[in-house]
């Protein structure tokens, strides 16, 4: 791997096997350096192989910065890819998190205006952690709903399940007050 990234330091190949052999070494230097290796090429191409969902899915306690570093990435991949409604989605979410939820509800909306036929229950699950972080707590129930009607209909509970926990600790906090 030394040699083909002396040769080619850009080959997402070299790049991709040593980000996988590090993650595997065990000791927190190399893992903190296949990190940096993974990261690299996420930001090079988000949709070389499985470099966008794993970082997205199995790496914790990303900071703000490599998330929006991600993000700018992703939404110029959805620019070029607009029916790329699940890349939308969870830049929304990310926005959420780093943004507020105003810029995740103008993502949602473009999101939507793109992929009208884009259904999933996250939207409005996110639609209502939206409105809780606003305070609009008949918006947040009217969406949490939707939410959880259209999660029967799907079959997709996973994201509701995680959310339910903080979105229902703040209501109940709420009503407590």
């Amino acid at each position: 791997l030394r040699r083909a990234l002396s040769i080619d330091p850009g080959s997402k190949e070299a790049l991709y096997a040593r980000y996988k052999i590090l993650a595997t070494a065990g000791s927190t230097d190399d893992l903190r350096v296949g990190r940096d290796v993974f990261f690299k090429l996420l930001l090079d191409d988000p949709a070389y192989r499985d470099v966008y969902r794993t970082w997205r899915d199995s790496i914790p306690d990303k900071p703000f910065d490599d998330i929006r570093a991600v993000d700018r990435v992703l939404a110029g991949y959805i620019a070029a890819h607009p029916d790329s409604a699940r890349w939308w989605l969870d830049l929304a979410w990310d926005r959420f998190l780093v943004d507020g939820p105003a810029q995740a509800m103008e993502t949602l909306e473009d999101l939507q205006a793109a992929n009208p036929s884009f259904r999933h229950p996250e939207i409005p699950l996110l639609q209502a952690r939206c409105r809780l972080e606003d305070a609009d707590s008949l918006g947040f129930q009217e969406s949490y709903w939707r939410a959880v009607d259209l999660a029967a209909e799907t079959g997709d509970y996973e994201r509701l399940l995680v959310e339910a926990e903080p979105a229902l600790r703040s209501v109940i906090v709420e009503t407590l007050q």
